[in-house]
Order: C-alpha cells, then sequence, then structure tokens
C-alpha cells in the first residue's frame, strides 16, 4: 500500500512542477476556496471566529 501511496504522490507532484507560477496559484486559490465552503457547511466558523461550531436555530433551516 505505501507504495502505491508514493506512486500516486509522485505523479501528483510531477503534475504540480509541470504547471507554470500562475495555474498553481489559481490552483491553490481554488482549493483554499472550496476547503473553507466545506468547512462553512458543515457548521465550522471561519478562522476568524472562535472555531466552535455554529448551532443554527431549527426554524432557519
Amino acid at each position: 500500500m505505501p507504495e502505491k501511496l508514493r506512486s500516486i504522490g509522485s505523479q501528483l507532484l510531477g503534475f504540480w512542477r509541470g504547471l507554470p507560477t500562475v495555474k498553481r496559484i489559481a490552483l491553490l486559490v481554488v482549493t483554499l476556496t472550496v476547503l473553507v465552503g466545506v468547512l462553512a457547511a458543515a457548521g465550522i466558523d471561519s478562522p476568524g471566529g472562535n472555531g466552535n461550531l455554529k448551532t443554527v436555530p431549527l426554524n432557519n433551516l
């Protein structure tokens, strides 16, 4: 199993190194945006908050 993971990792690294800098930055921005969106959907506060789970009143759903 570790060999397979290492193979996938090296493929990803090769893909990353092959990208121009502009595309690397764009990919990072997209990845971070998606990650923040997923965390927000899961009800976790933005990093500026206290990190606690949001409590959503049931009548707002």
